[in-house]
């Protein structure tokens, strides 16, 4: 770790996590299909059908959102899931051959159309995989810019409603399960930064971090990942800026890290 000399070469911690490589959200084969997906346009499934009359092909949904089989009919399934859409064929199938057996899965999935906007490097939209999360989209769009807030990245989602994601769950708590998981259309939008702490000295983490409203110089230091050997816990300065500019210093003592 490269300790900055000064406190004006402090960087915006969190920055560099989602910029500088590049990312494959092609594949899919290698992940396991989320249980909530729905079936959309475009989707390649492989059916098998087994029974009175046999069959087995690929077929692609339409933009009618019909799944076609050959001798069979046509089913729409757009908006199911990959179980409720196998009910759904074998209700229908079985009218006509009854104890067919069937198996669907999924053999290409459409790529999903989201915004990446607000204070990112490349804003736009961009063609992910189903299996994208907002993290996923934030690299895509060639990470944050300076000065953005990443504690309240807003997802935008005709489906789902408005969503929200604090990323220092992920980056400092490693919580995975707290990124979102995009639908076909969603925007995700970065905000500009609005409250910071610079923290510097005997820290094993100098940086700035974004604070939210009620969090503690406990919480500060939890993010900075804690004191160094040579700390002095007992000799905690924080300057402050007064409301005419000015810069007010105070002493926080060990015993008040929890409440100040």
């Amino acid at each position: 770790l490269e300790v900055p000399e000064t406190n004006d070469n402090l960087k915006l911690f969190g920055l560099d996590v989602f910029a500088g490589y590049p990312i494959n959200l092609d594949g899919f084969n290698e992940l396991p299909l989320p249980s909530d997906y729905r079936l959309k346009v475009g989707d390649e499934l492989k059916i098998s059908i087994f029974g009175l009359k046999n069959h087995q092909s690929t077929s692609q949904i339409s933009p009618m959102g019909e799944l076609a089989i050959p001798n069979f009919g046509n089913f729409e399934i757009a908006g199911l899931s990959l179980s409720d859409a196998r009910e759904e064929l074998l209700v229908k199938i079985r009218v006509t051959y009854p104890g067919t057996e069937i198996t669907l899965s999924l053999s290409q999935l459409q790529p999903k159309k989201v915004f990446v906007l607000g204070n990112v490097i490349n804003p736009g939209s961009y063609g992910v995989n189903a299996f994208a999360t907002a993290i996923n989209a934030l690299i895509t769009g060639g990470g944050l810019q300076g000065n953005s807030s990443l504690r309240n990245i807003k997802i935008n989602s005709s489906n789902k409603g408005d969503q929200s994601l604090d990323l220092y769950s992920f980056l400092i708590n490693g919580e995975t399960q707290s990124d979102v998981l995009l639908e076909d259309g969603d925007a995700v939008l970065v905000g500009g930064l609005e409250k910071s702490v610079h923290v510097f000295g005997e820290i094993i983490r100098p940086a700035i971090y974004e604070i939210k409203d009620g969090e503690h110089v406990e919480d500060i230091l939890s993010f900075a990942l804690g004191f160094t050997e040579m700390a002095d816990k007992r000799n905690i300065t924080l300057q402050r800026k007064t409301e005419i500019g000015s810069l007010e210093t105070m002493q926080v003592s060990e015993e008040n890290f929890s409440s100040f």
